[in-house]
């Protein structure tokens, strides 16, 4: 079982919270554990990544992205949620695996296309 400090449902109130200044944290902090603590990510279960193999305490960002993308309005944070969701991507495609498993595609690039010309 993954135990991580602080809580997966701290960090996603944090990924939530209306103070820009811990979203840009949250969304850097969420990146390195992407980066260097794939566990909180990805199933303990050798391989398995679907999504009954999660379990409670891991992020579950493959359907926070979206909602958090599209709810972005500060274009000072778009940077640090760019970073965190290209390593939440890597973090699938360095160990062979289908990141669109979890993550909507079609909802994703929706998201990213309104925080794209939001940006623009």
């Amino acid at each position: 079982e993954n135990h991580f400090f602080p809580e997966a449902s701290s960090i996603v109130r944090l990924m939530q919270s209306s103070r820009g200044s811990f979203r840009r944290e949250a969304f850097a902090l969420v990146g390195k554990l992407c980066q260097f603590a794939r566990s909180v990510v990805l199933s303990d279960h050798a391989g398995d990544t679907s999504p009954e193999s999660q379990n409670d305490n891991m992020l579950p960002l493959g359907t926070l992205i979206p909602s958090v993308l599209s709810a972005e309005r500060d274009p000072t944070i778009f940077a640090s949620l760019m970073e965190m969701i290209l390593t939440y991507i890597a973090v699938f495609q360095g160990n062979g695996n289908d990141p669109w498993k979890y993550l909507d595609p079609s909802l994703f690039t929706k998201s990213l296309s309104k925080t794209v010309r939001r940006a623009c």
